[in-house]
């Protein structure tokens, strides 16, 4: 509120508007207001458009030029000032949020403060996304829409438990440059901020008192750039809204059908509201008009239709039905067919759309005169929402050394509304535990857990707060960031533990059997480190073969590996008998600690190339070559060892690679003969070309040949 020494009950409040800026000074006398002093100027330019300032000096001169004929009239400066901004400029946005908890647990008020803070900045997020880059705002409220247990809905979360909780929110926003700009043109007029509301709360505040809220009204602020709504229900103001039109498009209307000056214009649709019947006027161009009242309404009255179609939609989308009534203010609501096109639109009896000026308001006392109309009641609710300490409430506090404006509808500030602007998240907040390991241990999973990691610290002023703490301006917050834990280690041997060994007698001499760890198929030491999905295998000996090999205790090679074809096989090179605990068994027979085994008989084997395959003999056919009897092999075995042609005698070694081809073919031909005729001879006794005959016909090398066949091989 605005003060001066000796009236300390005086108010001074202004009403900045689209088309004129209105002063007022009042005073409070019990429940009553009396405005002493009262002070209207329009804009010369159109510094404002929609109830934005878009031209802050110029919007300043005027302020000022109010401010200071007020201070003549009243005789004292004027140094705080009460205001409202305007409707439209509100945002309102959805945001979700979910998070996972702690099944084991209750969630606590702390995690559900966090889950709103975290659906508050995504609402913020999408609302800047939607915006110019640079646009800031405000967070001035919000309210829970609902919240989620494991995706059913549910009252309250405080108490319950499960796997995740979710919240969905509904913020509402003051874009920064809206308050910046008003403090802008304030700082110029040389005036401080006492009180700030928004001018559907002011009207509101004066048009319909809070016993006339059981009924479901709409009220309409109908300015020179934009229609504020405020719809009443059940004791309260349950919505707010806009219409971004009004009485400046009403006035284009009017300046394209006769060629008018702006200004001209506005003063013609005025005029419309006045008890005359003609309106003279002047175009740019110098004519001269003198036009029936009538005839410029039907000029105007298809813009009127539209405008009372669009108000009409929106009340009933924000009421999701026609009110019981309509109240009308500001000064667009005194053009002619409004109200009337509005009772039509929302089906309503006439009647019940009505406009309402300052002068018939029963909690004010005019003693200025000049308190008349629609218009006036916006800035006369400013002074009201001012005498109560109604408004926005707004403080400037630190957040780790850094300041911030803080702004809010519902009043008391928390540090949560603090971490919204700074970005500032539940994952700041809540510790992140470190990554953990899972290992799997013989087939056991096990998991080994990361740090927990430290929470977040919060204090106001030094001393230890919480999300719900409440601030006030000037208040100095700190917000040390949770840490995170540091993530699992574990080297293989916290895994395994200690390895106790087995003892087992082989002829008489005792032996310590250790386990053998594998890491993923690798043997590694005990302090290698563990990675995450490790797979960990600890295997002892557990059979007589798996003991003899590990010990060694055979005076010669244990076994050798041989590949034959690509399959390899395993060949012990020893023979013997095996007794354990003097029972004579065979190589798998499973052994524990303190077992004898004793071996007999033991002698070293080894292995020819015909001991690991089997070769088929070559196949024969007889035929008569020159007329003598002739046995044909065909269909020959060749064995390789490592690449070389070997012979079944030769002795086989550790990793030999033996192949074994058999060239069977299609069966024999007549090359086959020559590897057991002496053709030689046939050549030695004349000189000349080889011909060859199968059965009396003509052969080549190729020829196929099979039993009891007749060959002739000759020179010619």
């Amino acid at each position: 509120m605005a003060r001066r020494s000796g009236r300390e009950k005086d108010i001074f409040a202004l009403d900045i508007g689209t088309r004129s800026v209105v002063g007022l000074i009042a005073e409070a006398v019990d429940e009553e207001l009396k405005v002493k002093h009262l002070i209207f100027e329009e804009h010369k330019t159109r510094a404002m458009l929609d109830g934005q300032i878009h031209d802050v000096g110029q919007v300043s001169k005027v302020v000022v030029r109010v401010k200071e004929a007020l201070e003549r009239e009243y005789g004292n400066k004027l140094s705080e000032v009460s205001v409202a901004v305007a409707g439209r400029a509100l945002k309102t946005m959805r945001g979700v949020a979910e998070l996972p908890v702690d099944i084991s647990k209750d969630i606590e008020e702390d995690i559900v403060r966090e889950l709103e803070l975290q659906a508050l900045q995504n609402a913020l997020k999408r609302l800047r996304e939607g915006s110019s880059e640079r646009e800031e705002f405000h967070c001035v409220g919000y309210s829970v829409v609902r919240y989620a247990l494991d995706g059913d809905n549910i009252k309250n979360l405080v108490g319950q438990r499960g796997r995740k909780i979710g919240v969905e929110v509904l913020a509402t926003f003051l874009p920064r440059v809206v308050l910046d700009s008003m403090l802008s043109v304030l700082r110029r007029a040389d005036l401080k901020l006492s009180s700030i509301t928004l001018e559907p709360i002011a009207a509101i505040e004066v048009v319909v008192p809070p016993d006339m809220r059981m009924l479901n009204l709409a009220l309409v602020d109908v300015g020179a750039g934009t229609m504020d709504i405020a719809i009443t229900r059940e004791g309260t103001v349950v919505a707010y809204g806009m219409v971004p039109v009004a009485g400046d498009e009403i006035t284009e209307k009017l300046c394209e059908r006769y060629l008018l000056d702006f200004n001209v214009a506005e003063r013609v649709k005025r005029s419309l509201s006045e008890d005359i019947s003609f309106i003279e006027f002047e175009d740019i161009l110098g004519n001269s008009y003198k036009v029936e009242k009538e005839e410029l309404i039907k000029v105007i009255e298809p813009e009127i239709e539209r405008h009372a179609k669009l108000l009409s939609e929106r009340i009933v989308e924000l009421n999701s039905s026609p009110p019981q009534a309509v109240i009308c203010v500001g000064g667009g609501s005194k053009i002619p067919l409004f109200d009337v096109k509005i009772a039509e639109l929302l089906g309503i009896d006439r009647s019940r759309v009505r406009v309402r000026g300052a002068e018939t308001l029963k909690v004010v006392e005019d003693a200025t005169g000049r308190l008349k109309g629609p218009e006036m009641v916006t800035p006369l609710g400013i002074a009201v929402v001012a005498r109560k300490g109604g408004g926005f409430k707004f403080i400037d506090v630190w957040v780790n050394d850094e300041m911030i404006r803080l702004v809010s509808l519902t009043g008391e500030l928390k540090v949560l509304d603090a971490l919204i602007p700074m970005g500032i998240s539940p994952d700041d907040l809540r510790p992140r535990p470190g990554m953990s390991l899972t290992i799997e241990v013989n087939g056991e999973v096990r998991i080994i857990r990361g740090e927990l990691g430290e929470p977040a610290k919060i204090t106001v002023n030094g001393e230890e707060a919480s999300l719900d703490s409440p601030i006030k301006h000037g208040d100095r917050i700190s917000v040390r960031r949770a840490r995170p834990g540091r993530a699992a280690f574990a080297s293989l041997k916290d895994v395994v533990g200690e390895l106790k060994p087995i003892r087992l007698f082989v002829d008489g001499k005792m032996y310590e059997f250790y386990p053998d760890v594998y890491v993923d198929g690798k043997k590694l030491p005990l302090k290698a480190p563990l990675y995450d999905r490790a797979k960990v295998e600890i295997v002892q000996v557990s059979k007589v073969e798996e003991v003899l090999k590990k010990a060694g205790v055979l005076p010669f090679p244990y076994e050798i590996r041989v590949s034959i074809n690509g399959e390899e096989k395993t060949l012990p090179l020893w023979s013997g008998r095996v007794l354990l605990n003097g029972v004579e068994v065979g190589l798998d027979a499973k052994v524990r600690d303190g077992d004898r085994i004793d071996l007999l008989d033991l002698r070293e084997v080894s292995y020819k190339v015909r001991d690991l395959i089997s070769v088929a003999p070559p196949k024969k056919v007889k035929v008569y070559v020159n007329n003598k009897p002739i046995d044909v092999s065909w269909g020959e075995t060749t064995v390789l060892i490592d690449g070389k042609p070997a012979s079944l005698e030769d002795t086989v070694y550790n990793g030999a690679k033996i192949e074994v081809r058999e060239s069977i073919g299609n069966g024999p031909i007549l090359s086959h003969v020559f590897r057991v005729f002496p053709v030689e001879e046939i050549l030695r006794e004349k000189r000349g070309y080889i011909r060859m005959k199968v059965n009396g016909e003509e052969a080549g090398f190729t020829t196929p040949i099979k039993d009891g066949d007749r060959i002739e091989i000759f020179v010619e």
